[in-house]
């Protein structure tokens, strides 16, 4: 399913990470938006750690589990895949389109 700049990262269709959430082992889900962009809506579940402060946050995250990313259009998402990737992150993915895609599919949004 890889289909970009990051190698091994997959790459989900908001369909597709709906899925993956509603599974036996979801996800982290992690919103690299900012938290003013966080605060008008987001996916539910979701940790908000936006990407200029994802470096200094990496300790929250528990490398031993899944990690899908997103933001608003996916460019943010495969900025901080990169990142995470060069931390020694393996098991990681963004959702295609961010937010905007997930709306655009009639997906829910916690407000």
């Amino acid at each position: 399913m890889g289909l970009g700049a990051v190698e091994g990262a997959v790459h989900l269709q908001p369909v597709e990470a709906q899925e993956r959430l509603k599974g036996l082992r979801p996800p982290q889900l992690v919103d690299v938006r900012t938290s003013g962009e966080y605060s008008r809506g987001n996916i539910e579940n979701s940790k908000n750690i936006p990407l200029q402060e994802l470096e200094s946050r990496l300790g929250e995250l528990d490398k031993t589990r899944p990690i899908l990313l997103y933001c608003m259009s996916g460019h943010r998402s495969g900025l901080a895949l990169s990142i995470l990737k060069a931390r020694g992150f393996t098991d990681i993915g963004d959702i295609v389109g961010g937010v905007l895609a997930w709306r655009d599919d009639r997906l829910p949004i916690k407000s």
